[in-house]
Protein backbone atom coordinates (compact mmCIF):
# COMPACT_ATOMS: atom_id res chain seq x y z
CA UNK A 1 0.00 0.00 0.00
CA UNK A 2 2.92 2.23 0.72
CA UNK A 3 4.22 1.65 -2.87
CA UNK A 4 1.21 3.37 -4.21
CA UNK A 5 1.12 5.85 -1.80
CA UNK A 6 4.25 6.78 -2.32
CA UNK A 7 4.07 6.93 -6.55
CA UNK A 8 2.12 10.39 -8.89
CA UNK A 9 -0.23 9.35 -11.84
CA UNK A 10 2.87 9.99 -13.70
CA UNK A 11 4.42 6.98 -12.59
CA UNK A 12 1.57 4.99 -14.82
CA UNK A 13 1.33 2.33 -12.04
CA UNK A 14 -1.87 3.37 -9.88
CA UNK A 15 -4.40 1.13 -10.79
CA UNK A 16 -7.53 1.70 -8.55
CA UNK A 17 -9.12 -1.52 -9.06
CA UNK A 18 -6.07 -3.66 -7.92
CA UNK A 19 -6.16 -1.12 -4.93
CA UNK A 20 -9.42 -2.32 -4.11
CA UNK A 21 -8.88 -5.95 -4.49
CA UNK A 22 -5.96 -5.20 -1.84
CA UNK A 23 -7.77 -3.92 0.12
CA UNK A 24 -10.41 -7.08 0.27
CA UNK A 25 -7.66 -8.89 0.30
CA UNK A 26 -6.45 -7.34 3.80
CA UNK A 27 -9.86 -7.21 4.82
CA UNK A 28 -10.33 -10.76 4.39
CA UNK A 29 -6.86 -11.44 6.44
CA UNK A 30 -8.36 -9.32 9.37
CA UNK A 31 -5.53 -7.02 8.88
CA UNK A 32 -7.02 -3.30 10.43
CA UNK A 33 -3.74 -1.69 11.33
CA UNK A 34 -3.58 -1.01 7.79
CA UNK A 35 -6.46 1.12 8.40
CA UNK A 36 -4.89 3.95 8.42
CA UNK A 37 -3.24 3.25 4.50
CA UNK A 38 -6.42 2.29 3.88
CA UNK A 39 -8.16 5.92 4.66
CA UNK A 40 -5.13 7.57 3.09
CA UNK A 41 -5.54 5.45 -0.24
CA UNK A 42 -8.85 6.50 -0.16
CA UNK A 43 -8.27 10.33 0.32
CA UNK A 44 -5.90 10.66 -2.51
CA UNK A 45 -8.94 9.14 -4.75
CA UNK A 46 -7.02 5.95 -5.43
CA UNK A 47 -9.40 3.41 -4.99
CA UNK A 48 -12.18 2.27 -7.23
CA UNK A 49 -15.27 2.63 -5.10
CA UNK A 50 -17.33 0.48 -7.74
CA UNK A 51 -15.19 -2.90 -6.33
CA UNK A 52 -15.05 -2.29 -2.93
CA UNK A 53 -17.85 0.55 -1.77
CA UNK A 54 -16.98 3.46 -0.09
CA UNK A 55 -14.46 3.84 3.10
CA UNK A 56 -17.77 3.14 5.40
CA UNK A 57 -18.01 -0.11 3.90
CA UNK A 58 -15.16 -1.20 4.43
CA UNK A 59 -14.51 -0.16 8.01
CA UNK A 60 -17.65 -2.13 8.55
CA UNK A 61 -15.97 -4.92 6.93
CA UNK A 62 -13.02 -4.69 9.26
CA UNK A 63 -15.29 -5.22 12.23
CA UNK A 64 -17.95 -8.03 10.79
CA UNK A 65 -17.14 -10.90 12.72
CA UNK A 66 -18.65 -12.61 9.49
CA UNK A 67 -16.18 -15.69 8.39
CA UNK A 68 -15.78 -16.20 4.53
CA UNK A 69 -15.81 -19.53 3.23
CA UNK A 70 -12.81 -19.71 0.12
CA UNK A 71 -14.02 -22.65 -1.14
CA UNK A 72 -15.14 -22.04 -4.62
CA UNK A 73 -18.11 -23.85 -6.36
CA UNK A 74 -17.73 -25.29 -9.97
CA UNK A 75 -19.04 -23.12 -11.99
CA UNK A 76 -19.39 -22.20 -16.23
CA UNK A 77 -17.75 -19.28 -17.46
CA UNK A 78 -20.79 -18.23 -17.73
CA UNK A 79 -22.21 -18.36 -14.21
CA UNK A 80 -19.40 -17.33 -13.18
CA UNK A 81 -19.27 -14.06 -14.64
CA UNK A 82 -22.99 -13.75 -13.86
CA UNK A 83 -22.27 -14.70 -10.24
CA UNK A 84 -19.60 -12.06 -10.26
CA UNK A 85 -21.48 -9.06 -12.07
CA UNK A 86 -24.32 -9.53 -9.62
CA UNK A 87 -22.09 -9.05 -6.57
CA UNK A 88 -19.71 -6.22 -7.57
CA UNK A 89 -21.04 -3.01 -6.58
CA UNK A 90 -20.22 -1.35 -9.91
CA UNK A 91 -22.75 -4.12 -11.58
CA UNK A 92 -25.84 -3.18 -9.14
CA UNK A 93 -25.80 0.33 -10.89
CA UNK A 94 -29.60 -0.04 -12.24
CA UNK A 95 -28.58 1.74 -15.85
CA UNK A 96 -26.17 -1.09 -16.56
CA UNK A 97 -28.02 -3.88 -18.94
CA UNK A 98 -26.90 -7.17 -18.92
CA UNK A 99 -28.55 -8.22 -22.04
CA UNK A 100 -26.32 -8.13 -24.77
CA UNK A 101 -27.54 -8.24 -28.21
CA UNK A 102 -24.21 -9.64 -30.01
CA UNK A 103 -25.98 -9.71 -33.26
CA UNK A 104 -25.69 -5.81 -33.51
CA UNK A 105 -21.81 -6.18 -33.74
CA UNK A 106 -21.32 -9.41 -35.97
CA UNK A 107 -22.46 -9.49 -39.80
CA UNK A 108 -24.85 -12.40 -40.71
CA UNK A 109 -23.62 -15.54 -42.17
CA UNK A 110 -25.82 -15.25 -45.03
CA UNK A 111 -25.55 -11.22 -46.93
CA UNK A 112 -28.46 -10.64 -49.19
CA UNK A 113 -27.65 -10.15 -52.74
CA UNK A 114 -28.92 -6.50 -54.16
CA UNK A 115 -30.07 -6.95 -57.52
CA UNK A 116 -28.99 -3.51 -60.09
CA UNK A 117 -32.18 -2.30 -61.13
CA UNK A 118 -32.95 -3.74 -64.53
CA UNK A 119 -33.28 -0.98 -67.82
CA UNK A 120 -36.53 -1.59 -69.91
CA UNK A 121 -36.74 -2.67 -73.62
CA UNK A 122 -38.02 1.10 -74.29
CA UNK A 123 -35.68 2.95 -71.81
CA UNK A 124 -32.55 4.76 -73.36
CA UNK A 125 -29.23 2.22 -73.55
CA UNK A 126 -27.36 2.83 -70.46
CA UNK A 127 -24.20 3.15 -73.11
CA UNK A 128 -25.18 6.61 -74.83
CA UNK A 129 -25.86 5.80 -78.03
CA UNK A 130 -29.13 7.38 -77.47
CA UNK A 131 -31.34 4.30 -78.75
CA UNK A 132 -33.79 2.30 -77.07
CA UNK A 133 -32.36 -0.46 -75.19
CA UNK A 134 -34.48 -2.89 -77.32
CA UNK A 135 -32.47 -1.58 -80.60
CA UNK A 136 -29.15 -1.04 -79.09
CA UNK A 137 -27.79 -3.36 -76.55
CA UNK A 138 -29.97 -5.80 -74.96
CA UNK A 139 -29.23 -8.77 -77.66
CA UNK A 140 -25.74 -8.44 -77.45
Amino acid sequence: MQFFLDSNIEDNVIDSDCIAFLISNVIDFKESELLPKIEELYGRGLVSKGVIGNLEDVKKAFVSHEEHDYKREMLTMAERYEKTTSTLTAYKDEKINHEYDFDDYFEPDIMPVIAKPKIGRNQPCPCGSGKKHKKCCLNK
